[in-house]
């Protein structure tokens, strides 16, 4: 029966049909392919496998013609084309079925699904993707935290998925190129940490803080862009495997309910002499919900001129043994060769500086601790006061969740009054308690690098003992005189003066006060 029984028209011509050819139903990878994907073509019908030379054509813009290997499989219509070589980073492959191609019967390609093979190349059937660079797994054109989240899940997987190999890689930055070994293992990592660092050094972390990008990492530039190369946009369409996330989306405040909070809680105390004795103070990075987070990205921005980031501690990490491969071979490699790395049991965290700015993305690596420990703390910034001022310490966070999926993101900011930490003058102050017995207190302060000396002396000025002698960084200092003398005996009841002398460059500091004993 012939179902196109066509249309009577003024030409009074109609159309019989009486032969149908192959046409393809799916084709794969659609947009993006990684590294060693198989090109897959699928039919609605078998076809002649002796007919696909010369009429199945695979190139790329950088690399030329591509050869491999092709299986067709009968049962299931569909063509698998192997490369023999992982495709090269950061190009758009063409794949192209010439209307040659023949069924069974020996019907050729109808590669525009009219229903009419015409063996001519209106029935050329042919697609475009592209691949990304090496360690870039969600197609976003650049390599970030997400990509260090999904490469670490896939490291801790018990079987390997070889689509996601990156190493070992050769060539120059950012066209590094696979030389596949079957195994992902430490040089794998090198490739990512190489990628992350040439992704993110041309950051303009500093954009993110002004008000005309509503803290949006809008300015770091693809890794196309940075190598003067032509790039894809991303499309909406991506692999299976890899994690549709919609990228850098983010807002000025946190505005998504249950979902987790990064906050930032300065150990400053109103008490200048419960703080550090030289300038130095710990900011804590708290995760207010209870959830086991995959990883998160922390950039915050500091006064460079009050404070000096002096680097973090990681939070106390669990006793029990590492139990996956990842934390185990990043411990047991060298890593201080990769610049911006630090490598815990737990965590690996990638950093970034510009000028007053530091970026910090965190991933979980180990399958024993929570993302933060029982107090709340993800890490523990570490600064140092330059001099006495009150300046802010402006952040902005996402955090993520397995698969690298978005989970939330938000901004914050914590006022710092480093006079509580580094004074603005020198001073002593009055002994407390006094009278006293049998011990007293003296509180001091000393705004620059000084040496420092405290005496007691009598009423006629005899020395009675000496305090303090020692060289005095910046800080807020306190000693205590328990009424003995230089030999360690007790002093008689009565009237006795402390002198508080610094000694700083060219310059001195003295002042002298009275106390009394009574016993």
């Amino acid at each position: 029966m012939d179902n196109d029984t066509g249309v009577i028209g003024e030409s009074n011509i109609f159309h019989v049909d009486n032969e149908t050819g192959p046409v393809v139903l799916s084709s794969f990878p659609k947009v993006y392919a990684l590294w060693q994907d198989t090109i897959i073509i699928d039919f609605d019908r078998s076809i002649n496998a002796t007919t696909l030379s010369g009429n199945l054509l695979v190139s790329g813009s950088r690399s030329g013609d591509i050869t491999g290997n092709d299986n067709f499989l009968n049962d299931y219509h569909s063509l698998f084309f192997t490369p023999d070589n992982p495709f090269m980073t950061n190009e758009t492959i063409s794949v192209v079925l010439k209307a040659g191609l023949l069924d069974n019967l020996g019907k050729g390609l109808d590669g525009d699904n009219d229903g009419d093979p015409e063996g001519s190349p209106t029935d050329d059937y042919s697609w475009q993707f592209r691949s990304p660079y090496l360690g870039d797994y969600d197609n976003s054109d650049v390599v970030d935290v997400q990509d260090l989240i999904i490469f670490a899940e896939k490291w801790q997987q018990d079987k390997q998925d070889m689509l996601f190999e990156i190493g070992p890689a050769a060539g120059e930055l950012p066209y590094l190129e696979l030389v596949p070994d079957s195994i992902i293992d430490f040089e794998d990592f090198v490739t990512l940490a190489r990628m992350w660092n040439f992704s993110i050094g041309s950051t303009d972390l500093l954009a993110m803080f002004t008000n005309e990008n509503n803290g949006e990492l809008i300015n770091q530039p693809s890794l196309a862009k940075q190598a003067n190369s032509p790039t894809t946009k991303p499309a909406k369409e991506i692999l299976d495997e890899t994690v549709p996330i919609k990228k850098k989306d983010i807002k000025v405040k946190q505005t998504i309910s249950n979902r987790p909070v990064v906050s930032l809680n300065p150990k400053i105390s109103d008490d200048p002499w419960a703080n550090s004795t030289n300038g130095c103070f710990e900011v804590e990075v708290k995760l207010d919900e209870s959830i086991d987070l995959s990883g998160a990205q922390l950039v915050f921005q500091y006064d460079k001129d009050l404070l000096n980031f002096d680097g973090f501690l990681k939070t106390p990490e669990n006793e029990q043994p590492m139990s996956k491969s990842l934390a185990k071979t990043l411990m047991s490699q060298e890593t201080n060769n990769i610049s911006n790395v630090n490598v815990g049991t737990d965590k690996l965290i990638m950093q970034h500086d510009e000028e007053n700015v530091v970026l910090l993305d965190i991933v979980q690596i180990s399958d024993l601790d929570q993302f933060a420990n029982k107090d709340g703390n993800i890490l523990i910034l570490q600064f140092s006061v330059i001099k006495s001022g009150v300046s802010d310490i402006k952040f902005h966070y996402s955090t993520f969740g397995d698969k690298a999926v978005a989970l939330s993101k938000g901004e914050g900011s914590e006022q710092i009054d480093s006079k509580l930490l580094v004074p603005e003058s020198f001073a002593v102050y009055q002994n407390y308690p006094n009278p006293f017995n049998p011990v007293t207190t003296i509180k001091y302060q000393v705004p620059a690098d000084a040496e420092v000396f405290i005496r007691i002396y009598d009423l006629q000025g005899k020395l009675v003992t000496e305090l303090v002698n020692d060289h005095h960084t910046p800080g807020y200092y306190l000693t205590r005189w328990n009424g003995r003398n230089d030999v360690g005996q007790m002093v008689s009841s009565g009237l006795y003066f402390f002198q508080f002398h610094a000694r700083y460059g060219n310059k001195s500091y003295m002042k002298t006060r009275k106390m009394m004993i009574l016993k």
